[in-house]
């Protein structure tokens, strides 16, 4: 319904795709809910359509790199179909892992995908929304080395990086950390995960509190595969951290 009635904004999309992905999977375990592969093949084509047409289509300039995000989330998406073929015992093209045919208008004089990485290897992802339009809200991560990642200290030494910070409403702010194999002792520890209510735009005092939504994955490096969950906060203090979520590497 919010996709058919704000079409002109790219989080319509993404939002939707987001919560379609949650639903296929079993609470959020990143196993597929059930054997029943052409099911969760028809729900994961529409997830892979969603995020598409994001990266397909031209947004208003306040929605600047939104396709960043929207890229994380289909490399997201590709790792867990592979692991979900692996377990079911699927073939890569009953379950396939990438939009291509969606995607051609982005690499039509090119052989290959520019837009697929092909080490997309990550220990941990959060993931803030929030639902108020004209309004900045800033994703801080803590790591276990007391640095503090945000808007004005994007990048980390132990492989953490944020996306851009958007100002004027819905975000998403994301916060990626790489997986060191050959270093994992380095990230391993506490992330302290916060979201900060940093301004209003809204021409009316009355919409001064926003829902905020976080959506996280963290790599299961004994068992293999991600757990993933969300959590919901309202902030309504302007310029105060708000305290959502303690992650464990």
């Amino acid at each position: 319904r919010v996709k058919e009635l704000q079409p002109w904004e790219p989080q319509s999309f993404l939002d939707l795709a987001m919560a379609i992905f949650w639903k296929s999977t079993s609470s959020g375990s990143g196993v597929a809910s059930g054997a029943d592969a052409s099911m969760l093949a028809k729900s994961i084509s529409t997830v892979q359509k969603l995020i598409a047409h994001v990266l397909t289509h031209r947004w208003a300039d306040r929605f600047l790199e939104i396709e960043w995000a929207a890229l994380v989330l289909l490399h997201f998406v590709a790792d867990f179909v592979k692991e979900t073929n692996r377990k079911l015992g699927c073939k890569e093209e009953d379950i396939p892992e990438w939009p291509s045919s969606e995607l051609a208008s982005c690499f039509q004089q090119k052989e290959t995908d520019p837009l697929r990485c092909s080490k997309f290897d990550l220990a941990l992802m959060v993931w803030l929304g929030w639902d108020t339009d004209h309004t900045d809200v800033d994703l801080h991560v803590i790591e276990p080395t007391k640095n503090e990642v945000f808007y004005s200290n994007r990048n980390s030494t132990v492989g953490g990086h944020l996306s851009r910070d958007f100002t004027q409403g819905y975000g998403p702010e994301v916060y990626l950390l790489k997986d060191w194999k050959e270093n994992s002792r380095a990230q391993a520890g506490k992330y302290d995960v916060h979201a900060k209510y940093y301004a209003s735009h809204q021409d009316s005092v009355l919409t001064g509190t926003t829902s905020a939504l976080l959506w996280t994955m963290e790599k299961n490096r004994e068992k293999g595969g991600y757990e993933m969950g969300f959590e919901t906060v309202r902030l309504d203090t302007h310029k105060e951290k708000t305290k959502i979520k303690t992650l464990q590497l």
